[in-house]
């Protein structure tokens, strides 16, 4: 007798794992319009890759077209434009599909970049390239003397989730201003809002801020930049994505912006007019900064509160800090404020003094706050050519107002003064699993351990462009690591060969005033242009928490085993975190498994659950008690062993149970695997869990390569309590059994 799991997982099985090409019906929403595909999408094997057939509508709109038939027998190419393609990575993949034998070859810009021999069989050859500049890409095909006639396919892909996240690489300046400001100080021949949308469109803007000086708005100036910001969302095609926002300008007396302290803030739903004047400087910022914290106050729908798009909170910029006092040398940190100011402009069209506004930024850093730094235009009069030498570039989930909020409240970005520059910049602390974007806060490195950085930068216009790069701690005089001292024309630290700092290097930067380290990148380019990256900010302590389990039903600990089932039939054991657990922005979770005495029907079964539900830690002690107490709108990841049935291997298969009706419906499988080791060999075995809302990975065994990475947004599947749920283990036998046995079970919240 098989149990029900059985059932489900083989029925999931059949869905996902025994056909190679099916189209891609249950792709998540917010997932496809991330991406913004017009042509169909199509599963590869094990879902784990997409590619796009015939003519290839790319992420930003471009055509990208083939040369001719697909790659017909003979020798033959396919030429891709791929001009003015901005988006991080890409990949060309390239696998045997039909009989036969050739040499295939990838160039970019008539540059070889891969060649090699291949025949049906092989493996898929998934090759990077860095495509920021370039103008083509070129798929090759060599007939070798034997070819059957039949041909072997090449394919453009882009890879949905770029690197292991779901990001897009955009050109963004928030510094914008257009004739609302004119005659105010020396703001003129500016253009009109709408204009000055479809100037940044031309010059090859993704994303922009409406800056415009807080004294020149009129209600109705508001009211049309509110429009014009939500039509932007609506028609990309016209207009950049644009974010309204106001710059609050104080002056000492209006003639003299040598006084002068901006800040530009977005998101809220009305402005908050400067107060100037020699004497009010103290008392016109803390006026700003309290407006700033009642904004964040969003459910309150007065004057304060949040427009409708952009989020909980707003996102300030702290602007062209060289001017005035600094804002008091960055002094008087405040814990609300922090969350809100995400920037510090560290150098625009007036002021390219990089080296020395690096100072200012520094002593913001070393005084607490969490801000990236930015280049703007700052353009006073219309946007030309001028509007290009400085920007930031943004790692953004997708092209909505909210999204981009919440990419810049990551602090995912770095700013550049050439937009031709394509860098990533990560980082993982010694004995964790997990890699950290710039701009990410409190990541725990233990004491004594070493830090890893994956370093990915390239200039495609500039031969040898890249003179140094530096790592650099703002607390530090001295850079802590140089990695560029002779000219090259990239850097590249990959996750399988990175960057390694030791402790004794770590331990040498001095902490900011709120005890963290942190650390950026900086690149000097030979024309003397500069990119920074946003910090990563670091703190000591133990890497990850465990949860304390609360077994129940069969379930019990040996010594620090949790032994959810015994090696007997018709027993079912579960164990739950002992407090509901923050799962919405994200989390990662990691636990070992070992089984072992597994014997009765088809050699032993049926393998560990994972579940996440809202329902009750609870259960009732009878072996079914989990489908009725758990099983309606929980989410579940089967480690199935049973060999019952389906493909008689070990596999996985990630599930969204709803109201019970659906436990026997495939509709219920997301995602399934057989690409994966043997894990009822009774060895121990390593699982790890990541989620980000919008993307699942699951690793077993290898810590960084996933074997199933599917596009997921839990709240939008289960019911939630807030952000939280209960998250446990569970075990089931049936004619078939085994010891369920799981320890070292460790839960990381991700907030970005």
């Amino acid at each position: 007798m098989k149990t029900l799991l059985a059932r489900i997982t083989y029925l999931a099985f059949c869905l996902m794992m025994f056909t190679i090409n099916i189209f891609a019906q249950d792709i998540d929403q917010r997932f496809e319009q991330s991406i913004r595909l017009d042509s169909k999408i199509v599963k590869v094997i094990d879902g784990q890759w997409k590619y796009f057939e015939d003519d290839i509508k790319l992420s930003n709109g471009i055509q990208a077209k083939w040369a001719g038939s697909p790659m017909p027998m003979g020798n033959s190419k396919a030429t891709f434009d791929i001009t003015g393609y901005d988006r991080f990575i890409t990949y060309a993949a390239i696998w045997a599909e039909f009989p036969g034998k050739a040499i295939l070859s990838v160039d970019v810009d008539g540059k070889t970049i891969w060649s090699a021999t291949m025949q049906t069989g092989d493996k898929p050859n998934l090759i990077t390239a860095l495509l920021r500049g370039h103008k083509t890409l070129t798929l090759n095909r060599m007939q070798l003397v034997g070819d059957s006639g039949n041909f072997i396919e090449p394919r453009l892909i882009q890879k949905i989730l770029p690197d292991e996240d779901n990001y897009l690489l955009c050109n963004a300046n928030l510094n914008i201003k257009s004739d609302v400001s004119e005659g105010i100080l020396t703001y003129t021949n500016l253009e009109s809002p709408q204009k000055t949308l479809k100037s940044a469109k031309k010059l090859g803007y993704d994303i922009i801020g409406m800056s415009d000086q807080d004294t020149g708005i009129t209600k109705a100036d508001w009211t049309l930049s509110g429009w014009l910001c939500e039509e932007s969302e609506r028609n990309q095609k016209d207009y950049p994505l644009a974010l309204r926002g106001f710059e609050w300008s104080y002056c000492a007396t209006p003639e003299d912006e040598k006084t002068a302290e901006h800040i530009t803030i977005f998101g809220t739903n009305t402005i908050l007019v400067a107060k100037n004047g020699p004497k009010t400087r103290n008392g016109a910022k803390a006026s700003i900064y309290e407006w700033l914290k009642k904004s964040c106050q969003s459910f309150v729908l007065d004057e304060t509160s949040m427009a409708d798009g952009y989020g909980d909170i707003p996102v300030a910029q702290f602007d062209h800090i060289w001017t005035g006092t600094n804002f008091n040398d960055f002094a008087g940190w405040d814990a609300e404020l922090d969350k809100i100011f995400c920037l510090a402009e560290i150098g625009n069209e007036s002021n390219p003094d990089v080296e020395k506004n690096q100072e200012y930024f520094n002593s913001a850093l070393v005084n607490g706050w969490h801000v990236a730094p930015s280049f703007g235009v700052d353009n006073h009069s219309k946007l030309d050519e001028k509007a290009l030498k400085n920007q930031i570039s943004i790692y953004t989930t997708g092209m909505t107002r909210d999204e981009l909020m919440d990419a810049l409240r990551a602090r995912r970005l770095y700013a550049t003064q050439d937009r031709y520059f394509a860098l990533k910049f990560c980082a993982r602390p010694e004995l964790d699993d997990s890699w950290y974007w710039m701009g990410k806060r409190g990541v725990v490195i233990q004491p004594g351990k070493g830090i890893a950085f994956e370093i990915l930068g390239q200039n495609n216009k500039m031969l040898k462009s890249i003179v140094s790069a530096d790592i650099i701690s703002p607390t530090n005089v001295d850079p802590i690591y140089s990695i560029v001292t002779a000219e090259t024309n990239e850097i590249k630290y990959s996750k399988d060969n990175p960057l390694v700092i030791p402790w004794v290097k770590i331990q040498a930067i001095t902490p900011t005033e709120r005890g963290e380290r942190c650390v950026y990148l900086r690149i000097k380019q030979k024309d003397g242009s500069y990119i920074f990256s946003a910090p990563i900010w670091f703190s000591e302590g133990e890497v990850k928490k465990a949860v304390q389990l609360i077994p129940s039903g069969d379930a019990k600990f040996i010594g620090n085993t949790l032994r959810l089932t015994p090696s007997e039939e018709w027993k079912c054991g579960s164990a739950w975190s002992s407090a509901k657990l923050p799962v919405r922005k994200g989390f990662e979770i990691s636990f070992e498994v070992q089984l072992t005495q597994r014997g009765g029907e088809n050699g032993g079964g049926d393998g560990p659950i994972f579940v996440i539900q809202n329902n009750t830690n609870k259960p009732r002690d009878d072996r079914r008690g989990w489908y009725s107490d758990y099983a309606e709108s929980s989410f579940v990841i089967s480690f199935n062993t049973f060999h019952g049935l389906g493909p008689g291997v070990d596999y996985i298969a990630v599930m969204v149970v709803n109201n019970n009706k659906s436990i026997d419906n495939v509709d219920s499988v997301i995602a399934a695997t057989i690409k994966l080791p043997s894990f009822s060999d009774g060895n121990l075995h390593k699982v790890k869990i990541s989620y980000k809302p919008g993307l699942l990975r699951v690793y077993l065994d290898n810590p960084t390569v996933p074997v199933i990475t599917t596009p997921l947004l839990l709240h939008d599947r289960i019911p939630l309590d807030g952000e939280k749920a209960w998250v446990g283990m569970v075990g089931v036998t049936g004619t078939a059994y085994e010891n369920h046995d799981v320890t070292k079970f460790t839960f990381r919240e991700k907030d970005n």
